[in-house]
């Protein structure tokens, strides 16, 4: 059976219970929603400004652009200075 507020068919036992909640959602006004506003970024008194397209992106990585701490390098058997018995 179809809806009377929408027109979308439901199942008998199921259609009373839908037109309750479709007359509440016809009722509300949507806002139209506004692109460039969701583009544009926002200064501290919250006038918008637009983005400068020729901006690098900014940068990811840790806070501070500090590098990661350095790992203690593996145990490889070898001691420096020491000639490999390959080579002798």
């Amino acid at each position: 059976m179809p809806c009377s507020i929408c027109g979308r068919k439901f199942a008998s036992d199921k259609l009373d219970k839908h037109e309750g909640i479709c007359a509440k959602t016809a009722a509300k006004k949507r806002k139209v929603f506004d692109s460039k506003g969701a583009r544009e970024a926002t200064d501290a008194t919250g006038k918008g400004v637009e983005k400068d397209p020729y901006a690098p992106p900014p940068r990811r990585g840790m806070p501070g652009n500090k590098k990661p701490p350095a790992k203690a390098a593996a145990p490889t058997g070898k001691e420096p200075g020491k000639i490999p018995k390959w080579k002798l």
